[in-house]
């Protein structure tokens, strides 16, 4: 009878990690989603405007950041998932972005986008 109760035990709380792990990515894929309205307007005008790019580079650091985190820790297939849809989406509205922003903009990009790139590589090694 203890054994049993044991498997009952296991059994809903697969279930309420595999629910959980669901809700986790639809609420993360929804984060990432936010941005979307920006990039339609900045598409459709062609212009960036005023809008900054230090949050998407921060953003994409911050998933880059993670990954590595999941990469050392290993087993961690939620966070690698997650923030992989996160650099693809964060590299999406980059590129967008610098489609249409100007030079001076173009630039510090660049600059934000290398030092992160660098401050990366220095933690693999």
């Amino acid at each position: 009878m203890l054994v049993g109760l044991h498997l009952s035990v296991n059994f809903d709380e697969a279930i309420y990690r595999t629910s959980t792990i669901v809700q986790i990515k639809i609420e993360s894929s929804l984060a990432y989603g936010f941005c979307r309205p920006t990039f339609y307007r900045v598409c459709k005008k062609k212009t960036t405007e005023s809008f900054q790019s230090l949050p998407y580079v921060a953003a994409l650091f911050t998933s880059m950041l993670w990954i590595f985190y999941a990469y050392i820790k290993t087993g961690e297939i939620l966070l690698i998932t997650i923030n992989a849809f996160g650099c693809f989406i964060e590299t999406v509205y980059l590129v967008i972005y610098i489609t249409y922003c100007p030079k001076k903009a173009r630039v510090r990009i660049n600059m934000l986008l290398h030092l992160s790139l660098s401050h990366l590589l220095c933690l693999c090694h």
